[in-house]
């Protein structure tokens, strides 16, 4: 499924249903502009939240917490159904750094209770 960004900067949200449930993505954290004139952030102290209801309790997850970035941010490459139970799974690149690429598998049946997603895999591959 694609969501109307996939890169969210503190303070952004993105909203989106999946399966007739409501999910908001949103962050924190401290952003400033690169210098007055650009259109760049420099993002600090970040975490990226998932919030839904399930099984009806509201619930709020960190996803990710990173303290700086290198010329990066997190993005969300995929949202969708991976193993078959209704509830949207994602792949987020979780680096920080520019010269390397962390993506990471996030499974809805993996969370333990109280939770909406698990962290199950990674892999780093980097630049020279």
């Amino acid at each position: 499924m694609a969501l109307s960004k996939t890169e969210i900067l503190p303070g952004e949200k993105v909203s989106f249903t999946f399966k007739g449930t409501s999910y908001l993505l949103h962050a924190t954290g401290k952003k400033e502009r690169e210098s007055p004139s650009s259109d760049w952030f420099i993002v600090s102290d970040y975490k990226l939240y998932l919030t839904a209801n399930k099984n009806g309790q509201k619930i709020t997850q960190l996803l990710v917490d990173e303290k700086y970035f290198d010329d990066d941010m997190i993005n969300i490459l995929f949202v969708g159904d991976l193993d078959g139970d209704t509830v949207p799974d994602f792949l987020i690149d979780t680096s920080n750094h520019y010269n390397a690429i962390i993506p990471t598998l996030f499974l809805s049946t993996s969370a333990p209770k109280g939770q909406l997603l698990q962290a199950v895999a990674s892999h780093t591959s980097v630049g020279c």
